[in-house]
């Protein structure tokens, strides 16, 4: 499965051009998965769900990658982790000469409980990968790879966004 943020990023490298600015939630690429946490937490349930699926396997799953549980979200997620060829290697990681092109302003909104890509890191690289001024940088508190579903979250992040793009 390949995001919206790992597609981003790679646009940088081919088309810096075009992009005006960037504003990244949980990007892929970025940082290394830790493969250990990442098998234990959502590798092995993930494989046991396909395999044998079952309510309590999909719970398991879902809990490793969403911050709120959804009951409708849930169920969705569970079909396609059953019907659909998932693409499940990592993400190649973004590197110094991709972003080099790249210089408008950028938000990166990571989460601090994900899994997959840990937010203090993702974070810390995205430091280094854009150091010069204009980078906005956020490690959104209690978050995993999935932000909550919530009205509120939703809105403050609508909002957040929707103030960054508007300075661009």
């Amino acid at each position: 499965m390949r995001g919206g943020g790992f597609v981003a990023l790679r646009a940088t490298r081919t088309m810096p051009e075009r992009i005006t600015a960037l504003a990244l939630m949980v990007p892929a690429g970025v940082v290394p998965s830790p493969a250990w946490a990442g098998f234990v937490e959502l590798g092995w349930p993930m494989l046991t769900y396909r395999f044998a699926p079952s309510e309590k396997r999909l719970k398991r799953v879902v809990d490793a990658l969403f911050t709120t549980y959804d009951e409708q979200w849930a169920k969705y997620f569970g079909h396609a982790l059953l019907n659909y060829r998932l693409d499940m290697r990592v993400p190649p990681l973004v590197k110094p000469a991709d972003l080099a092109g790249y210089t408008g302003p950028v938000l990166v909104l990571a989460g601090d409980r994900d899994v997959s890509f840990p937010g203090p890191a993702l974070i810390a690289r995205m430091k280094e990968r854009f150091p010069r001024s204009g980078v906005e940088l956020e490690l959104l508190e209690n978050c995993k790879h999935c932000p909550p579903f919530d009205e509120g979250f939703r809105e403050r992040t609508a909002k957040r966004i929707a103030a960054f793009l508007q300075v661009t």
